[in-house]
């Protein structure tokens, strides 16, 4: 009996063993897709583009970055670019090399708001509620240039939603989520704050959660997200830290100021750099500034953010 007892005992340790690295690994490690492969951030915040050498094949994108590579069920190599801007505009250049059939999945749109314009897609299909894919069969050295630009009967809708510090309220955000589709906004904004510690498994459940949100989200990054190491999560999930763009008559930023409750200095002097060339260039548009800590602290035991 007493041996039947140590196996037993031996077994069940031997279970809690595997079922704790396997929560380790689910901690430590968080892939968006089995088969996809993150691109290492390459983002201009001063002209809002993002460029690509893909095998011979230029991609560049206003309004969004090309964020990885993912294998489709027929083994095609899908290039993804996530957009950053209600509207945005894709260049591609085929290899002078040779013919190539190029597959451009568009994420983090409203499939059924958008609409190519004036461009040559060879095919476009929705993926699911945030992506389309794009197909284009291109000849040596061909260019094409892609604009795409929400679909709206009426031009001056510039209906959005912002919210923000959801942290660890899934329940009460998944509700939100909920009411904004019943709104129906053109995109919607989150001011950081969205996960309450940078763990990839935090920010797996975070993304997992918006997944059902039916506009394009619109980030910046709070003093949350980038806890434990977690800005590289951030940044291969969300993209930059700080850009901008246009809509409308509208001017929105976005500012990286995550570093304001463990710093006094929340945002850094090159970023101020950009910021005062970006809002020179806004002209007479409506300005709006995204920002997760505040200039100033209002609590009184607490120094102003310089």
């Amino acid at each position: 009996m007493k041996l039947k007892y140590k196996a037993a005992a031996l077994l069940t340790i031997a279970l809690l063993v595997i079922i704790g690295m396997f929560l380790q690994n689910s901690f430590k490690n968080f892939n968006i897709h089995e088969k996809f492969t993150p691109i290492p951030l390459s983002f201009d915040p001063y002209s809002s583009m993002s460029s690509f050498d893909w095998n011979g094949t230029s991609i560049q994108i206003s309004g969004g970055f090309v964020k990885g590579k993912i294998e489709d069920d027929n083994k095609n190599e899908n290039l993804v670019l996530r957009s950053l801007s209600p509207e945005m505009s894709i260049t591609v250049k085929g290899s002078p090399n040779e013919d190539k059939t190029c597959y451009i999945r568009l994420e983090n749109i409203n499939p059924f708001n958008i609409a190519a314009v004036n461009s040559t897609v060879d095919k476009q299909s929705v993926l699911d509620p945030h992506t389309v894919l794009l197909v284009l069969n291109l000849k040596r050295s061909e260019e094409r240039i892609i604009r795409m630009v929400p679909n709206l009967k009426n031009t001056d809708y510039s209906e959005f939603v912002i919210l923000g510090d959801n942290r660890n309220g899934y329940r009460t955000f998944s509700q939100i989520i909920d009411q904004i589709n019943a709104i129906n906004p053109v995109f919607t904004i989150d001011n950081g704050d969205l996960v309450f510690g940078g763990e990839p498994n935090k920010y797996r459940l975070f993304y997992e959660t918006v997944s059902k949100l039916q506009t394009p989200l619109f980030t910046t990054i709070g003093n949350h997200d980038i806890r434990e190491n977690g800005r590289p999560v951030y940044t291969k999930l969300f993209g930059p830290p700080y850009y901008s763009f246009d809509y409308g008559n509208n001017h929105f930023v976005f500012l990286d100021s995550s570093r304001g409750w463990a710093e006094k200095k929340a945002i850094p002097e090159e970023q101020y750099g950009w910021l005062e060339n970006d809002l020179k260039n806004s002209g007479t548009k409506r300005i709006y500034v995204i920002s997760h800590i505040p200039p100033t602290d209002p609590r009184d035991d607490t120094e102003p953010n310089k």
